[in-house]
C-alpha cells in the first residue's frame, strides 16, 4: 500500500437566496472544461448529504469505484466489503453519519498526516517546522489508537477505504525525495491543505457521533488543526512562500479527484478554469450570506470586522469569477450544486440567533467552510489558464489559511 492510501453582483446575496440555491436539487451535467472535455457526469443517484453510505458506488471521476478494500478491516471491523463507497456532489463536504464512518475516515486521514510529518521531522531544515511535525506525529498517533480501538469494537459495517487520490499519491512520492528547506515548504503547504480537509468532516460528524471518545476526538481535531493551520501559514509567510499549487499526478481522465461527482472523501482537484469557478462561486456566496448575518446582529466588534472583510473580499472575487466564466462559456452563472442539508440547517439556525451566540456560531461554521476551500484552491493552481484565476487561487490559499488561525483565536476568546 502506498503512503497516500495510508490514507455579478446586483446586490449582495441574501441568506434566503443562497438557501434557495442550495435547496434546489438538480439533475445536472457538469460544465465543460476549457479543452472541451467533461468535468463529470451527474447521471445516477447522488447522495445529497455528500457522505451517506448506501448510495451507488462508482461515480464519475472515480478510477477505483470498485475498490472494496478497507483500512477498517485492519482494525477488525466486519462487513466493509458489503458497503458501497459514498457518492455525491463533491462541492459538499463529507459528513460522517455514524461512529464507524467517522473512525474509518479519520484513521486514513491520520495515517497520511503521520507519514508526512515523519518525513519532515527526519529531513526538514526548519526547527519550528520539525517541532510541529513531531507534535503532529505524537498527537495523531494517540488519536489513531483511539480510532482503531473504536473500529475494532464497533459491530457494524464501515465504508471501504477511499479510492486512491492521484494528487495525494504524487505529492507524497515527491515529498519523500526532498530534504531541507524544499521539504519544509512542501510539508507546510500540503499539511495545511490536509488539515483543512478534515475540519468540515470533524465538525459535521459531531451531530451523529455516539461514543464519547470519538466526540472528544472530533472536537480536538477541529480545535487543534484550526490552530495549527494558522501556525503553519505563519511559518510559510516567514519563509517568503505563498503557494506552490502543485499537482504532480498525470492529468488523465478518470482521476478520482477530477469531476464534481464521486467519492466526497477525495478532495476535488479542479481540472479547468470553469470547474474552479463552478466550485468557488456557490462556495463564496454561502460565505457571504453567513457573513451578512454576523454583520447584522453579531456582538463582537472583532468578529463583525472579520465578517465584513470576508464579505467584501469574496463579493469582489465572485465578480471576477463570473466575469471570467462569461468570457469562457458565454454564461456568467454556474449551475447550483446539489443541496447541502447540513449547511442549510446551520444557516437557518444562524438566522435565529444574535449577539455572542451568533459570534460563536459564525466562527464555528466559517472555519470549516474556509477549510473546505483550501485544498481545492491549492490543487487547482496548475490547471488554471487565466491569470486572474491563478492569482485568485494563490490569494485564497494564503488568506483563508491565515483567517482560519485568526478565527480559531477569536473562538477561544468567546
Amino acid at each position: 500500500m502506498s503512503l497516500a492510501r495510508r490514507h455579478r453582483r446586483p446586490a449582495a446575496p441574501t441568506l434566503l437566496a443562497v438557501t434557495a440555491m442550495l435547496v434546489a436539487v438538480q439533475s445536472w451535467t457538469a460544465c465543460s472544461s476549457d479543452n472541451g472535455t467533461s468535468t463529470g457526469d451527474a447521471a445516477g443517484t447522488a447522495n445529497a448529504a455528500g457522505g451517506q453510505a448506501g448510495a451507488t458506488s462508482g461515480g464519475a471521476g472515480s478510477s477505483e469505484a470498485g475498490d472494496t478494500s478497507s483500512e477498517a478491516g485492519d482494525a477488525g471491523a466486519s462487513g466493509a466489503a458489503d458497503v458501497p463507497a459514498p457518492e455525491g456532489d463533491r462541492r459538499t463536504p463529507y459528513t460522517p453519519m455514524n461512529d464507524a464512518q467517522f473512525a474509518a475516515f479519520f484513521a486514513e486521514h491520520h495515517r497520511m498526516a503521520i507519514d508526512m510529518a515523519k518525513m519532515e521531522a527526519k529531513d526538514g531544515a526548519s526547527m519550528d517546522a520539525k517541532a510541529l511535525a513531531t507534535t503532529i506525529v505524537n498527537a495523531q498517533t494517540m488519536e489513531l489508537s483511539t480510532l482503531e480501538t473504536a473500529l475494532a469494537e464497533l459491530n457494524q459495517a464501515v465504508p471501504p477505504a477511499s479510492p486512491a487520490d492521484p494528487h495525494a499519491e504524487a505529492d507524497m512520492a515527491a515529498m519523500s525525495s526532498l530534504t531541507g528547506v524544499a521539504l519544509d515548504k512542501m510539508f507546510l503547504m500540503d499539511m495545511i491543505a490536509h488539515h483543512a480537509a478534515g475540519l468540515a468532516p470533524a465538525r459535521r460528524a459531531l451531530a451523529n457521533l455516539q461514543r464519547p471518545d470519538l466526540v472528544a476526538l472530533a472536537q480536538a481535531v477541529f480545535s487543534k488543526q484550526s490552530e495549527e493551520i494558522g501556525t503553519m501559514r505563519q511559518m510559510l509567510t516567514g519563509m517568503g512562500s505563498s503557494d506552490a499549487g502543485e499537482d504532480l499526478a498525470a492529468s488523465a481522465t478518470g482521476r478520482a479527484d477530477y469531476g464534481f461527482v464521486g467519492d466526497p472523501r477525495i478532495t476535488l482537484t479542479p481540472d479547468s478554469d470553469v470547474t474552479f469557478i463552478d466550485f468557488f462561486v456557490p462556495h463564496h456566496r454561502a460565505a457571504i450570506a453567513m457573513a451578512e448575518e454576523e454583520i447584522a446582529r453579531g456582538a463582537s466588534s472583532d468578529v463583525v470586522a472579520m465578517a465584513t472583510m470576508m464579505r467584501d473580499d469574496q463579493m469582489t472575487e465572485v465578480d471576477t469569477m463570473t466575469a471570467s466564466r462569461k468570457v469562457l462559456t458565454g454564461v456568467a452563472e454556474p449551475r447550483a450544486p446539489q443541496d447541502d442539508p447540513t449547511m442549510m440547517d446551520e444557516m437557518a439556525m444562524m438566522k435565529k440567533v444574535s449577539g455572542a451566540k451568533l459570534d460563536q456560531m459564525f466562527l464555528e461554521q466559517m472555519i470549516p467552510h474556509h477549510g473546505s476551500a483550501l485544498p481545492t484552491s491549492h490543487r487547482a493552481k496548475p490547471h488554471l489558464k487565466r491569470a486572474e484565476l491563478q492569482m485568485l487561487a494563490d490569494k485564497m490559499f494564503v488568506a483563508q489559511g491565515e483567517e482560519i488561525g485568526a478565527m480559531n483565536a477569536l473562538l477561544g476568546q468567546n
